[in-house]
């Protein structure tokens, strides 16, 4: 075999063999997701070692009942296989483990297995916030029982107007709710007074009440910034930029967008990952949105709740064939949040709390 002949740090001369030729393959992380009567296409990457140029065939082994498989051929100016699935109308829903198998002649086979999701129907919205406005409205009781000023001090804050972590001294308040529930509202000092940012708190506070309290058990800080930018929710915090709100305002889904991401804050941590909902998530066979079948984990939980608060507790709000489409689409994720036990309050009084 030809080897390569190196200096040792002795003196002395050592050889060392020459890597083998070979192959290796990679496909992005995550579940490929196709609709039935869907066709849709695979990349995989391919990676030729220790001097091997040859092409390079690949299969998908393992694909279920209706699901037709393309193979294809690697030339040896190429690193990327390119493998179309036709998924048949009668295809059934569900997650298949597919087995991408790479052979070359004169280097050993390799493989690498994927997560195929057929998806029953395709999702009925794009995105669950702007499905009805009045799911919690202004005229809704607040749990906001006022705020207190506590003064500056320094706190890091996300800013998505520079998509990054900043560390600023921010006017300061306390806000109470009526169900013992507390949070630090920060607001940006370029608010300019406590008495400014005092507005723009109680503002917030106020509409953030109006949530259930499930949704606010982990929300220990709100961080306020000026910008027409998204609100974010997660990190034990809700995220609001002024400008956003305004426009969230005017449509009439300022508090639907704090449901969803109060969701994020308060129910991701526990449900996103949990077997019973990725058991749901199958038994669906499809999402509510697409934002939330483009983002399964980070968004499932979050796109599904506010569609189910407004089935289980607005439906005198929402029109009954918005009610049905919802109900026809996650019925298994409207059984997983059936069995917690999430306080609804102020939504539902405490006398009514089922």
């Amino acid at each position: 075999m030809a080897a390569t002949l190196v200096a040792a740090c002795s003196g002395s001369d050592v050889t060392e063999p020459l890597e083998p030729p070979g192959i290796s393959v990679s496909v992005p992380p995550g579940s490929v997701r196709l609709l039935r009567g869907q066709s849709g296409t695979l990349y995989v990457s391919l990676q030729r070692n220790g001097g091997f140029a040859g092409p390079v065939a690949f299969e998908v082994l393992g694909a279920p009942p209706g699901v037709t498989p393309r193979p294809d051929v690697v030339p040896p100016e190429a690193d990327i296989a390119v493998l179309h699935l036709d998924v048949a109308v009668e295809a059934a829903a569900g997650t298949t483990i597919l087995s991408i198998r790479a052979t070359a002649s004169g280097v050993q086979s390799v493989a690498v297995d994927v997560p195929l999701t057929i998806l029953g129907v395709a999702p009925p919205f794009w995105g669950t916030i702007f499905i009805d406005p009045d799911i919690i409205t202004q005229a809704d009781p607040t749990t906001f029982i006022g705020l207190s000023y506590a003064g500056r001090e320094s706190r890091t804050m996300y800013d998505r107007r520079v998509s990054n972590w900043i560390t600023l001294e921010p006017y300061l308040f306390l806000a109470d709710f009526d169900d013992g529930l507390h949070a630090e509202v920060q607001v940006n000092p370029e608010f300019g007074s406590p008495e400014a940012a005092q507005v723009e708190a109680e503002r917030y506070a106020e509409v953030i009440g109006r949530l259930p309290t499930a949704l606010r058990t982990d929300v220990e800080t709100v961080w306020i910034h000026r910008g027409t930018n998204p609100f974010g929710g997660g990190n034990r915090n809700l995220l609001i930029h002024t400008g956003q709100a305004d426009l969230y305002e005017e449509d009439g889904i300022l508090e639907e967008t704090f449901v969803h991401e109060a969701a994020h804050t308060s129910l991701d941590a526990y449900h996103a990952a949990h077997p019973n909902w990725v058991a749901a998530q199958v038994g669906d066979g499809t999402f509510i949105s697409t934002y939330a079948q483009d983002n399964p984990t980070r968004e499932d939980i979050a796109e599904s709740y506010l569609t189910y608060l407004a089935v289980r507790y607005r439906s005198d709000r929402i029109s009954p064939e918005l009610g049905a489409t919802i109900r026809v689409a996650i019925p298994f994720r409207f059984a997983y949040f059936d069995q917690l036990p999430l306080d609804m309050y102020p939504i539902v009084p405490r006398a009514q709390e089922r």
